[in-house]
């Protein structure tokens, strides 16, 4: 998830989106940002697709972007149990 896409069934762009589908939330907003949640070499990885100062989410999007955290960490801890049993 080094780069802004991730190539699949169809390609997802990570970055400002350039709408403010809930409004302005203060003079320093810069709109909508398409974010990915994912896991690499252990680690859980937030690719915003560009520089952040700071980001907002509404009640639904802040649980939904939590319980995608938990998921991706139980992945690795399932993954980490694992390696270590067979060495």
């Amino acid at each position: 998830m080094s780069n802004n896409k991730i190539k699949g069934r169809s390609e997802h762009w990570f970055g400002a989106t350039g709408m403010y589908p809930q409004g302005h939330l203060n003079d320093d907003d810069e709109g909508e940002l398409r974010l990915g949640i994912g896991q690499s070499e252990g680690k859980v990885i937030i690719n915003f697709g560009k520089s952040i100062t700071w980001i907002a989410f509404d009640a639904d999007q802040a649980i939904e972007i939590a319980g995608t955290i938990l998921v991706e960490a139980r992945k690795i801890k399932g993954e980490l149990s694992h390696m270590k049993e067979q060495t």
